[in-house]
């Protein structure tokens, strides 16, 4: 017994501080993300057989993707600080991805089929979390259920230990995948073209539709297929709206290849010579991110309250294209711009977070 005592009052003791997030039940979180990533064509050049090839308007253009995602969470149970039940509720789930080749734009927007949703997650005992929906209309997909986490997003960036002034932690690749919401998104945002995809398909058509997300789909496709590495570090407090908090500097960055995407295509959009049978093969498609940016860890509500993450992001493509005795190379280079920010606030102070 004594022991124990002493145990217990010396982790009061521990030099550094504790940056954990300390949940209460009853207590209800508002959670505001924006993210957006720009991308634009910077270099672009097409061959047959070594000599160059006039584009034909396939060299200009980009992806944007917008995301608004907000929701509160109503925490009913916790056990030792942390959730074991809570109510998601879905009030606002939002995502438009544009593209531009050439002369020619089109914005699509997602389907959201959990907004309007309140879901109950709770922890059973084998340590899986279940989800149910106790408000609004259920998903016709069962698989938008799944994968739904009790945590906040940003509690993946925390130290797993108490720290010190100017200390140092790495981040590893599941706590920037969370961090990112990266599994979450695909349950948020469903794009409207995968649907539209099936309708050609049955239809024996494909049409628009049979092109899928094109560009805009392979972009999406970054933060799923990055290999993530990342560092934190505490740097000292900051005031945010009269809130003492914690400063948490963050650097994060990716890279990947991403799979091979069709090639002109047999059809009435590249006509000519793209019109012939032909071989087309990825020889690689390398991306790269770089992220950083801060978190804000609120000392009197112990949870975070704020992240902020800028950066930038390139992506190239080079395929290669055998068309009878020709041989037909394509060179790509996509770069721009990432912003993510979240905000989380008791839900009566909900604030947006920053565009």
């Amino acid at each position: 017994m004594l022991r124990s005592a002493l145990l217990c009052s010396s982790l009061f003791l521990l030099p550094g501080h504790q940056l954990a997030t300390k949940y209460t039940a009853e207590s209800k979180l508002a959670v505001d993300t924006r993210f957006e990533m720009v991308l634009e064509t910077t270099e672009f050049t097409m061959e047959r057989d070594g000599e160059p090839v006039e584009g034909r308007n396939f060299g200009g253009g980009g992806t944007t993707i917008k995301r608004h995602s907000a929701w509160t969470d109503h925490v009913v149970a916790t056990a030792d600080g942390q959730p074991t039940k809570l109510r998601r509720s879905f009030d606002d789930l939002e995502q438009t991805t544009s593209t531009k080749m050439g002369e020619t734009e089109r914005e699509v927007e997602s389907d959201a089929p959990l907004e309007g949703v309140t879901l109950e997650l709770s922890i059973g005992e084998d340590g899986k979390v279940s989800s149910e929906v106790v408000d609004g209309t259920a998903p016709g997909d069962s698989a938008l259920l799944d994968g739904h986490a009790l945590a906040l997003q940003l509690d993946a960036l925390l130290p797993s230990e108490a720290v010190e002034d100017n200390a140092s932690w790495d981040l590893d690749k599941d706590a920037i995948r969370t961090t990112l919401g990266v599994g979450l998104t695909e349950k948020l945002f469903v794009r409207a073209q995968d649907a539209a995809a099936e309708a050609g398909a049955e239809r024996g058509g494909g049409g628009r539709g049979g092109r899928g997300g094109g560009g805009a789909g392979r972009s999406a496709r970054l933060f799923e297929l990055a290999e993530w590495t990342g560092k934190a570090v505490l740097k000292g407090e900051e005031d945010v709206d009269g809130v003492a908090c914690w400063v948490i500097e963050l650097e994060i960055k990716g890279d990947g290849e991403l799979p091979a995407a069709p090639m002109g295509g047999g059809g009435r959009r590249g006509g000519g010579a793209f019109a012939l049978p032909s071989e087309a093969r990825a020889i690689e498609n390398p991306f790269e991110i770089e992220l950083e940016g801060t978190l804000k860890f609120s000392k009197a509500d112990q949870r975070p309250v704020a992240l902020a993450l800028e950066g930038k992001a390139r992506v190239e493509s080079n395929m290669e294209r055998t068309m009878q005795e020709s041989t037909m190379r394509v060179h790509t280079v996509q770069e721009g711009k990432i912003e993510l920010a979240i905000s989380i606030a008791a839900a009566a102070e909900a604030k947006p977070a920053a565009k």
